[in-house]
């Protein structure tokens, strides 16, 4: 009993916040609403002048939005603009996901013909898009990554990662792609990703990101255990990896087993682990932060933590407009609360 309580104040702790990279998603977004698009090219080129991918990221996945809005706004931006990449990228990323969800996610044999031709052609909109910003910005590896992303569901033409390579050596988000595009479901094997894992560490990519794509291969592997209705299985191969490795992939990972478990206790703490690995968050998408919130509401409702459980809806609702966060609270058995209604304002 002792042991018991011990654990529960060790790891029911304050929930990690994720509030600062969504606040840069829901700047970029507004800023596009808004038509400010002088302050909003000015915002993404200065993410891009950090060095950094992480802030430039996070706010262009304001764009990768089914808001039947946001395609016209890019247009307008596009035709207002005549020498920034900041416009072309944007859009760029728009069809890219609207390629996507063109495409479905389907294996290929419950995919329609028509399905994949609307899919090629926003990919090729898409690229066309990209040529003339990478024109302006040869270096641009946030459109070297979105070709490389669409190439893997597209084509396959190797000269593509090679001119990413050579123009983004050390870009992570080039080297994800790399990687996740040669595992097993895509028709590659884990031998492939070790191989393209080595070049990225000759290529001078950070340390602690080459670990990272080390540990997208024991993830790929955890997720095909849990697929096939094993998830006990593939967590201890999660949490084996964990104790060579404890790259945030895997972190987020046993997040999502924990869950899929119902442990509500070790939800929280792998959760809390994730973001704290994950540099507040700034290091995962923004997909993986709603699929953490989720997750972490669960288990903060569950552990009867109610009002940090709103507080995380808050975020969720920020990052996915579409949903409403009372009815997240209806759905999760959150009453609400006592004094006012959560809401979905960020602090500026």
């Amino acid at each position: 009993m002792i042991a018991f309580l011990l654990l529960q104040l060790t790891v029911v702790d304050t929930p990690r916040s994720v509030e600062a990279p969504v606040r840069a998603l829901v700047q970029s977004r507004d800023l596009l609403r808004a038509r400010r698009f002088t302050e909003l090219k000015t915002a993404l080129e200065g993410a891009e002048r950090t060095g950094t991918e992480d802030e430039l990221e996070w706010m262009t996945y304001a764009f990768r939005s089914d808001d039947a809005d946001i395609p016209g706004l890019l247009d307008g931006w596009v035709r207002e603009e005549k020498t920034s990449w900041a416009p072309l990228l944007a859009r760029a990323i728009n069809l890219g996901h609207r390629a996507g969800k063109a495409r479905g996610a389907g294996w290929a044999s419950q995919t329609s013909g028509e399905q994949f031709r609307r899919m090629s052609e926003l990919y090729a909109a898409m690229r066309t898009d990209c040529a003339v910003a990478l024109s302006r910005k040869p270096d641009l590896c946030a459109c070297h990554a979105a070709i490389v992303r669409a190439d893997k569901n597209d084509e396959s033409d190797p000269r593509v990662i090679d001119a990413a390579l050579k123009a983004c050596p050390k870009s992570y988000s080039v080297h994800v792609e790399r990687v996740v595009g040669l595992r097993p479901r895509w028709g590659g094997s884990y031998e492939e990703m070790r191989g393209a894992i080595e070049l990225a560490r000759k290529l001078g990519l950070d340390e602690d990101e080459v670990l990272n794509l080390e540990g997208f291969i024991a993830a790929d592997y955890a997720s095909l255990l849990s697929d096939e209705g094993k998830p006990q299985e593939a967590l201890k191969v999660i949490d084996a990896a964990i104790q060579k490795t404890p790259a945030r992939a895997l972190m987020y990972e046993r997040a999502m087993l924990q869950r899929r478990l119902g442990n509500a206790t070790e939800t929280l703490a792998a959760v809390n682990e994730a973001i704290q690995r994950a540099n507040g968050g700034w290091e995962f998408s923004s997909r993986s932060v709603v699929e953490l919130l989720a997750a972490r509401v669960w288990a903060l409702h569950e552990l009867q933590q109610d009002e940090a459980a709103r507080k995380d809806i808050a975020l969720w609702v920020a990052l996915v407009p579409f949903f409403n966060a009372r009815d997240v609270e209806k759905a999760h058995g959150i009453p609400e609360a006592p004094i006012a209604p959560a809401t979905t304002e960020l602090k500026r």
